[in-house]
């Protein structure tokens, strides 16, 4: 249930760690990778920002 509800906030727009601020879910990475694993999402290419490395899924 918990994966449904993240597999519909990844939209490749947002980063992990801003579908981790709408979710506050502790094992969020855990079921991306899930979710990747299962073949569901991928990881877009990763990005460098002015601030850090952005991952988009």
């Amino acid at each position: 249930m918990m994966q449904r509800r993240l597999l519909i906030l990844v939209d490749g727009k947002r980063t992990a760690e801003e579908i981790w601020h709408i979710t506050k879910l502790a094992d969020y990475e855990h079921m991306l990778l899930q979710l990747a694993a299962a073949g569901y999402i991928e990881a877009a290419e990763p990005s460098v920002s002015s601030e850090k490395l952005v991952t988009r899924f």
